[in-house]
Protein backbone atom coordinates (compact mmCIF):
# COMPACT_ATOMS: atom_id res chain seq x y z
CA UNK A 1 0.00 0.00 0.00
CA UNK A 2 2.81 2.44 0.88
CA UNK A 3 4.47 2.01 -2.51
CA UNK A 4 1.18 2.61 -4.33
CA UNK A 5 0.58 5.81 -2.36
CA UNK A 6 4.10 7.04 -3.04
CA UNK A 7 3.86 6.24 -6.74
CA UNK A 8 0.58 8.14 -7.01
CA UNK A 9 2.08 11.12 -5.19
CA UNK A 10 5.00 11.20 -7.64
CA UNK A 11 2.66 10.83 -10.63
CA UNK A 12 0.72 13.82 -9.33
CA UNK A 13 3.89 15.91 -9.22
CA UNK A 14 5.28 15.48 -5.71
CA UNK A 15 9.04 15.90 -5.40
CA UNK A 16 9.18 13.88 -2.20
CA UNK A 17 6.79 11.61 -0.35
CA UNK A 18 7.19 10.01 3.06
CA UNK A 19 4.95 7.83 5.15
CA UNK A 20 5.31 7.57 8.91
CA UNK A 21 3.34 6.57 11.96
CA UNK A 22 1.29 9.10 13.90
CA UNK A 23 3.80 8.78 16.76
CA UNK A 24 6.38 10.60 14.61
CA UNK A 25 4.30 13.76 15.04
CA UNK A 26 4.15 13.74 18.86
CA UNK A 27 6.53 16.68 19.21
CA UNK A 28 5.60 18.48 16.01
CA UNK A 29 5.12 22.26 16.22
CA UNK A 30 1.57 23.62 16.31
CA UNK A 31 -0.08 23.37 12.91
CA UNK A 32 2.04 20.40 11.83
CA UNK A 33 0.19 17.70 13.75
CA UNK A 34 -1.81 15.46 11.44
CA UNK A 35 -4.46 14.97 14.08
CA UNK A 36 -5.77 18.43 13.18
CA UNK A 37 -6.13 17.47 9.51
CA UNK A 38 -7.47 14.01 10.28
CA UNK A 39 -10.10 14.87 12.85
CA UNK A 40 -12.59 12.01 12.91
CA UNK A 41 -10.32 9.59 11.04
CA UNK A 42 -9.65 6.08 12.28
CA UNK A 43 -5.99 6.16 13.36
Amino acid sequence: MKNEIKELAYQLGADVCGIGSIERFENAPPGFCLLICLTGANL
